[in-house]
C-alpha cells in the first residue's frame, strides 16, 4: 500500500510539473494549459521549441469548446473549426502564417452553411 501511494504521488507530481514548461531559451515546450483569471481552462495544446504542434483546444469561460486548431507544417498552418456555445459549428477554414487562407465556411446556429468566401 505504501509503495502504491508513493507511486501515485510521484506520477501526479510529474504530470503537474510537466505542463507550461519554458526552456532555457524562453521557448515553450510540451503540454501547455492556459487558464482564465477564474481558473477555468482557456486553451490546451502542445509546443515544441515555441511552435504549436498538433491539436489545440480553446474553450469559452463557461467550459464549452470554442475552437479547435490542428497545426501542421511546423506550426505555420492550422485547420480551424470554431463552435457556438451549443456545440454547433460556426466557421471552418485554414490559417497560414496566422492569416485566414483559402475558403472559409460560415454557418448559422443550426449548422446550416450561410457563406463561403
Amino acid at each position: 500500500m505504501k509503495k502504491t501511494l508513493t507511486l501515485i504521488v510521484f506520477m501526479f507530481s510529474v504530470s503537474v510539473f510537466s505542463q507550461n514548461f519554458t526552456d532555457d531559451n524562453g521557448l515553450k515546450q510540451g503540454k501547455w494549459e492556459v487558464k482564465f483569471d477564474d481558473g477555468k481552462t482557456k486553451y490546451i495544446g502542445i509546443f515544441k521549441d515555441g511552435v504549436e504542434q498538433g491539436l489545440f483546444k480553446f474553450y469559452y469561460n463557461s467550459g464549452e469548446i470554442k475552437a479547435t486548431k490542428e497545426f501542421f507544417h511546423k506550426g505555420k498552418a492550422a485547420a480551424t473549426h470554431i463552435f457556438y456555445k451549443n456545440g454547433n459549428i460556426r466557421a471552418s477554414g485554414l490559417y497560414v502564417n496566422k492569416l485566414k487562407d483559402s475558403t472559409w465556411n460560415y454557418y448559422n446556429n443550426d449548422s446550416i452553411l450561410v457563406l463561403s468566401e
